[in-house]
């Protein structure tokens, strides 16, 4: 197999303590032909960036990469390319700051790649985080589009994994070939789905995915992008409605594109994302006496219930008024 050399490229975001533990997992894996990329996605919370620049105290390779925010996807490209300006790395595997490695995840997952060279993306089998790295609830074993919503589906059953359109964008390995062709991530969705974007186009390019059942990290699962806060929430709910709609306008033909529109638009959303947070709706009207301070608080969910539904749909029409920028994989100047 050889011994080929891996840049190893972590994003973080706020995310001291997560990245700290992510680093000396990263660090003790046996794989020895690597390079660590710390790329800071410019980090605001309070003493933080001074925290990061420590981190290369304890770790002599560590390189730091300091970014404008722009999103998961144009922070990954962005310590990418500034990766393979740096060395000649045949392979990249790109990493978010949540994920607690086994010892020989990445001889794994380049064996794979080394075996088949149409592969362009593999990555590993991710379970849930615990304390004692216990194998016990799958996260992460490989993605579809399924068929009639055309929406990502995670596989978390091993043996049920008969095809994979999609490698989660958490960690996985790229072949640098494979980066250079697709132009990387599209940095248009800013969060969630360009990791299924990335995917498409490289089997529309001719590039193989995979799943190396033998490759194992545990992941700590959204702390990364935590919605702690009401407007990190209706952040979250914005994107996601907006990004659905858009991977499907990038991706899919237009009559599709057109009715999956339709859907999300009417029963989609209204019966489904936004039935969903009937609980917050429910509590503040439903009625009962309460004391002056909890009617202040039924306002307030009623409030935010209220802020819900317009993020939806503002992500939606978002999603439906843009015309898709040709130029989202090319490099963002500045």
């Amino acid at each position: 197999m050889g011994n080929p050399a891996v840049a190893i490229v972590v994003l973080t975001y706020n995310g001291y303590e997560l990245v700290k533990d992510c680093l000396i997992g990263l660090n003790s894996i046996q794989y020895s032909n690597k390079k660590i990329f710390l790329v800071d996605n410019c980090s605001d919370s309070p003493g933080e960036t001074e925290k990061l620049k420590s981190l290369s105290n304890y770790y002599d390779d560590l390189i730091q990469i300091k970014n404008r925010n722009r999103g998961f996807g144009e922070g990954m490209n962005y310590g990418i390319r500034k990766a393979l300006e740096a060395g000649d790395f045949k392979y990249v595997l790109c990493c978010s700051n949540d994920i607690v490695p086994s010892k020989d995840f990445l001889d794994h997952l380049v064996m794979e790649m080394e075996d088949d060279n149409k592969l362009g993306i593999v990555g590993p089998v991710q379970y849930h985080y615990n304390s004692e790295l216990k194998l016990d609830k799958i996260y992460f074993a490989g993605g579809i589009i399924t068929k009639i919503s055309n929406l990502p589906l995670h596989v978390r059953n091993i043996t049920d994994v008969l095809r994979v359109d999609y490698i989660n964008g958490t960690i996985f390995l790229i072949r640098s070939e494979t980066f250079t062709d697709t132009g990387g991530f599209d940095w248009e969705y800013y969060n969630w789905y360009e990791d299924c974007d990335l995917s498409l186009r490289a089997k529309k390019n001719g590039w193989g995915l995979a799943i190396s059942k033998k490759s194992i990290i545990w992941h700590k699962v959204a702390q990364t992008v935590a919605p702690t806060t009401d407007a990190l929430y209706l952040h979250s709910i914005y994107y996601h409605a907006r990004n659905r709609i858009l991977f499907v306008k990038k991706n899919k033909p237009k009559i599709i594109y057109i009715l999956f529109s339709l859907y999300f638009i009417s029963f989609g959303t209204l019966f489904g994302d936004i039935w969903s947070h009937k609980g917050i709706l429910q509590d503040a009207i439903w009625p009962r006496v309460r004391p002056i301070r909890r009617q202040r608080e039924d306002i307030k969910n009623f409030k935010f219930f209220f802020n819900i539904v317009i993020n939806q749909y503002k992500g939606i029409f978002n999603a439906l008024l843009i015309k898709p920028s040709p130029n989202s994989l090319a490099v963002i100047p500045g």
